[in-house]
């Protein structure tokens, strides 16, 4: 064990790991406040280029970490102390991992001597994130026999297994002795640190990964992800020769060449072979579904353009929200800008239009659909050909009906069965009859039309959906919130409209930490933050209204009040009777004025749609954190709900009836 004629060998070691930790790519650092963690805490304030964030509640702060990693596809860390406050973290990395969100964990925890001993705010932490970290490490207490390096070299392990396909959080555990804080003596430790030398002259990390280059310069959201060039072998995959790659030239930045490089289950025969299946599809879709980047957005999009594919973009695709992408049923139209189908989740409301336009080929992109009809549907119809592509390995078949699956950086992949389709004889040729194609987007149109003619002008959870879909900057962050927020928005949002960055945590869907996550998406992207939430969501979050009020960038926070959880009122669980109201609905009557004075957020109560307009600009115009509170009805809402959608499935049917949209395969 350490003795005291060490004193402050745990700054030393702090010192190093958050300096490593930086030159890897660390953008930020979200701490609570603890004791064990204390060597960890005065490393990060004392370090020039450290930005951090200090929340007292330690769930919040994992919440804003893993904001920021969705934000810029780099970690940011999490600090905490030892004992409970390290189970706080579980929720932020359960959807950290299951959405390969980047994310270090560094907790503090007692040494060796203290464990399973009694000792004070002490609990089993080994492990104790289970399956959901990518990696973990059980840092032993800080010791002068133990070369520095090691210190260094776990960093950048930490580091890179966190940004890696697929990414996701790891786990520090770093074991402290007592005294926890002492100045060190630089003369006392020269020898010791004396082989760091040359790192120390230079900004490089000690160890460097691949061709990844240096993480500190390592490119942001609208960027693609570095993807590592030494994947985990696959049982059966054949030589790094075979892969298909697309030339060199053109993809300019170093990231991209690197991403060139990606090795993925597909070996070239098997990846010509679902070209030319893809070819011979007569009714393709595409479905876009939760995207990391513009990038990805932009491989997709431009892969169905090219194969004349309907488009089906998730709230989420980073595709459904701009005048860009939102295309009439012309031919001249959808050949140029692709068809795009941003209502298909209403459509399929409509039996008629589902068994008249069942496609035998689907292509799934990134994470899965908002849409419960769309994953319904599909089901149902089992294609012959459902590819799903997306940069984790984990399956994503929960009704088992996928029968290819490819494990790939998302815009490399399109980019490589771009490069493929180029070089085909048949290039030039539309891949699907534009009628298939104009089917989806004519009643794509006429669902919206329906919208903007049937809705009213009264202030209802639909036409929220509808006003922030139109009216939420391009520059800033749509954050929706889980249960009604994102149905409503995939259901009601304007296509039209703006086109903002949209984020969800729906890696696991919890209601938990929105508001956390909206404050880490405000330092991520350095913009300003629009989150859609359910009142439920607001109070399972309101410890986290100071990271929202002191945010770089404004949050601001559209609370949905129903008084209880307006979803419930949508499934079959309503039809209950008595027990519905104290058990789903769960009945309250707060009001959130209050909780934004407390935590010195502006606020604004909207009654109307005219309130929630001048609210809204001026919550923009003050550059400030605001809560805008909606008042709503349960029972008119689920009640609204039901109408647009009767009233769309009729319109839809007659469409199909009448034969205005297509019914019968193209020719080939």
């Amino acid at each position: 064990m350490t003795t005291p004629d060490f004193p402050g060998i745990n700054q030393v070691w702090a010192d190093l790991l958050v300096e490593e930790l930086i030159r890897s790519g660390v953008g930020l650092f979200c701490l609570a406040p603890g004791s064990r963690s204390a060597p960890l805490a005065l490393a990060v304030a004392a370090h020039p280029r450290a930005k951090y964030v200090m929340h007292y509640d330690e769930r919040g702060a994992a919440f804003c970490a893993l904001g920021y990693g969705r934000a810029t596809r780099r970690p940011a860390a999490w600090i905490t102390t030892s004992g409970t406050a390290v189970a706080n973290g579980m929720p932020a990395v359960a959807e950290a991992s299951m959405d390969c969100i980047p994310m270090l964990l560094v907790t503090a925890d007692r040494p060796p001597e203290l464990r399973a001993a009694g000792a004070n705010q002490t609990i089993d932490q080994v492990k104790i994130f289970g399956n959901y970290v990518r990696w973990q490490c059980d840092l032993p207490a800080p010791d002068p026999a133990i070369d520095p390096a090691f210190v260094l070299t776990t960093a950048d392990q930490a580091a890179y297994r966190a940004a890696r396909m697929p990414a996701g959080p790891v786990h520090l555990n770093a074991m402290y002795r007592e005294p926890l804080i002492s100045d060190p003596d630089k003369s006392r430790y020269a020898d010791y640190l004396d082989g760091l030398q040359a790192w120390r002259d230079s900004d490089a990390p000690y160890t460097c990964y691949g061709l990844t280059p240096n993480s500190a310069k390592t490119p942001v959201s609208g960027s693609e992800s570095v993807p590592d060039s030494a994947k985990t072998p696959v049982s059966g995959r054949e030589s790094a020769e075979e892969i298909p790659k697309p030339s060199v030239s053109g993809f300019g930045a170093a990231h991209n060449i690197s991403e060139i490089l990606i090795t993925y289950s597909f070996a070239a025969p098997r990846f010509e072979s679902l070209m030319h299946r893809l070819l011979r599809a007569k009714r393709g879709l595409i479905v876009a579904g939760r995207l990391a980047d513009y990038s990805q957005a932009d491989g997709v999009r431009r892969l169905a353009q090219k194969l004349g594919w309907p488009l089906l973009p998730d709230v989420c695709s980073q595709l459904r929200f701009s005048e860009k992408y939102a295309v009439s049923g012309s031919t001249d139209k959808i050949t140029k800008e692709g068809a795009v189908a941003s209502q298909y989740d209403l459509a399929l409301a409509s039996e008629a239009f589902r068994a008249a336009h069942a496609p035998d080929a689907v292509l799934h992109f990134g994470g899965a659909a908002v849409s419960k009809r769309l994953n319904a549907w599909l089901a149902d119809v089992r294609p012959a050909l459902f590819a799903v592509v997306r940069e984790s390995p984990d399956r994503m078949d929960p009704d088992h009906c996928v029968t290819d699956y490819i494990e790939s950086g998302i815009a490399f992949f399109c980019r490589s069965m771009l490069h493929f389709l180029n070089a085909a004889p048949e290039a030039d040729e539309r891949r699907i009859k534009e009628g298939w194609a104009g089917s989806w987007v004519a009643v794509s149109d006429a669902v919206a039309n329906i919208l903007n003619e049937k809705m009213s002008e009264d202030l209802s959870e639909p036409a929220v959906a509808r006003f922030l879909s139109r009216r939420t900057p391009d520059d800033a962050t749509l954050m929706l919130g889980s249960s009604m927020p994102i149905r409503d928005m995939d259901m009601f949002g304007d296509a039209t409209g703006r086109a903002p960055f949209v984020a969800a945590n729906r890696g696991a869907s919890g209601i938990d930490g929105a508001v956390a996550t909206a404050a880490g998406l405000a330092h991520g992207r350095g913009a300003p933050v629009v989150l859609a939430t359910g009142d439920l969501g607001l109070l399972h979050d309101l410890n986290s209204l100071p990271l929202a009020a002191s945010a770089p960038a404004p949050v601001l926070i559209v609370a949905i009040n129903n008084s209880g959880g307006g979803i419930f009122s949508l499934l079959p669980v309503a039809r209950c009777g008595d027990a519905f109201e104290p058990l789903f609905g769960t009945p309250h009557r707060w009001r959130f004025e209050q909780a934004a004075r407390m935590f010195d957020l502006g606020y604004a109560a909207a009654r109307d749609l005219r309130g929630l307009s001048e609210a809204y600009d001026s919550a923009f115009s003050s550059g400030k954190s605001h809560i805008i509170e909606v008042a709503t009805d349960r029972a008119e809402n689920a009640q609204l709900h039901r109408r647009l959608e009767t009233l769309v499935r009729e319109h839809v049917s007659d469409m199909v009836r009448t034969r205005q949209t297509f019914t019968n395969p193209p020719d080939s």
